[in-house]
């Protein structure tokens, strides 16, 4: 009579840092000056919504905020002025 289901809720989430915010780079797909961003990619495992800790490899990826390409920062050379 005083039985209630239990549900514990688990789960992973994608997050994101940008990487050297004050540095942009030229994107070699459309040629756009100063459109890349570098940011860290990551999962975390969560326990009833509370973060516990990184899941997977950290993967730094860049990103095209004109074209949206999306490519790994290794690819980035530095700007040319």
């Amino acid at each position: 009579m005083g039985d209630f289901p239990l549900f514990l809720v688990c789960g992973t989430y994608d997050r994101s840092k940008r990487l050297d915010p004050n540095n942009m780079y030229t994107c070699p797909v459309c040629k756009t000056k100063n459109s890349v961003i570098v940011e860290q990619n990551y999962q975390r495992c969560c326990f009833c919504f509370i973060p516990l800790c990184v899941v997977g490899p950290k993967k730094s990826l860049s990103r095209c905020t004109v074209c949206g390409s999306v490519m790994p920062a290794i690819a980035l050379q530095a700007p040319r002025i």
